[in-house]
């Protein structure tokens, strides 16, 4: 219980058994009732409250009755057991099922969902604590599964769901050592992450952690949220403009430091660009993006801070904008007001706008009150050549 802490009130009743002629075979029961008790475990933000019911505790056994509680803004029906395996690294499993809703994940856990997250679904939890009794006892464990019935999430492919829709979900955290929470888990076997969090005087704080799109996430070398993985689709516009419905606070963009993902399509400043890499890069002041793929290849520079007179930089070996018809953004987010965008440099060796060539391109767009203005525009191809503004 190293790592639990527990606040109310009991009562209990004790029976001992001791044969004088044999104390070794001595035996005991005792029946604890709890009365709005609280259950806290380090490190994580929810606690279990409004604890009641019946524990009994004998030598060789451990059960409980009629135990239930308040967590995550729901009731939670408990079960107590102990393992059979004497020597085992766990002695004791507590488990749990319940409900919860999005909005008592985003009260109780501090998780930002902003809206893009809603309904309720139903969840079991699986506590294994250690037994000190064994040779080699295991780490406080917690599992979590759940079939998300009932949560709707309007995020873009490939986190999409609809409320009717199940899809499996696994968790476990683990208390590996004192100040030390990790964490691994996976949705539908196709979204995996492993994460690290650590106790610092400031309080917990997220060290490190992957998340995988399609394939087992890779090891964390570096501190930092790491993304890599195949995707079958890929919309930069809808994922960016998650940032613009108010989720600039959640801090996910500031714990990320690399993304490496292989895109079949992706769809960008209405575009469709196909079998496309995308590496970005955490610098100083800048967030650095490689592209390779058949119609973009090469690199952008976007500042973190579009107020902090940095532009964002294209330089390109081939840029090639076929266009998408089918390409309609998302309606539901505010347009980009363009005067909030910092300059664009661009340079590419190789530009074409659909089927029309104009060998290199150089342009730079100077912002200014009322938006962007388009400075010496050129291109320059073996049969002509366009300058302009």
């Amino acid at each position: 219980l190293e790592h639990v802490s527990v606040a109310g009130d009991s009562s209990f009743d004790l029976s001992i058994v001791l044969p004088i002629s044999n104390p070794p075979a001595y035996d005991f029961t005792t029946r604890i009732r709890a009365r709005d008790g609280t259950v806290g475990v380090a490190g994580f933000p929810a606690p279990i409250t409004a604890l009641n019911g019946t524990v009994n505790v004998s030598r060789d056994s451990l059960s409980s009755e009629s135990l239930f509680a308040e967590f995550l803004g729901s009731s939670v029906d408990f079960s107590l057991s102990r393992l059979p395996e004497t020597d085992g690294s766990h002695s004791v499993v507590l488990t749990g099922t319940g409900s919860t809703t999005a909005d008592a994940l985003q009260a109780e856990l501090g998780v930002p969902f902003d809206g893009v997250i809603s309904g309720d679904t139903e969840y079991k939890a699986i506590l294994r604590f250690p037994n000190m009794r064994s040779s080699a006892p295991g780490p406080l464990q917690i599992f979590v599964s759940s079939d998300l019935f009932g949560f709707q999430a309007d995020l873009p492919v490939p986190l999409d769901k609809s409320d009717d829709e199940a899809l499996p979900m696994t968790a476990t955290i683990e208390f590996p050592e004192r100040d030390v929470i990790t964490t691994t888990g996976s949705l539908s076997g196709e979204v995996n992450w492993t994460g690290r969090f650590m106790n610092t005087p400031e309080g917990w704080s997220f060290d490190r952690g992957v998340i995988a799109v399609g394939e087992y996430p890779r090891q964390a070398d570096v501190r930092g949220l790491h993304i890599h993985g195949q995707l079958n689709e890929l919309n930069l516009h809808e994922w960016l403009a998650q940032g613009w419905r108010g989720n600039q606070d959640s801090g996910l963009g500031e714990r990320i430091r690399r993304i490496d993902v292989a895109a079949d399509s992706l769809y960008a400043i209405g575009q469709k660009f196909t079998d496309q890499r995308i590496v970005v890069n955490r610098s100083a002041q800048d967030w650095v993006i490689q592209l390779a793929g058949p119609e973009a290849e090469g690199s952008i520079v976007v500042p973190y801070e579009f107020t902090a007179g940095r532009p964002i930089m294209l330089e390109m070996d081939r840029l090639i904008m076929s266009g998408y018809d089918g390409f309609e953004g998302d309606r539901s987010a505010a347009p980009i007001d363009p005067r909030g965008l910092p300059s664009i440099s661009v340079r590419a060796a190789d530009f074409s706008l659909g089927e029309r060539h104009f060998g290199s391109l150089a342009v730079d767009f100077d912002h200014t009150a009322r938006g962007l203005e388009a400075e010496n525009l050129a291109t320059r191809h073996d049969s002509f050549a366009i300058e302009g503004t």
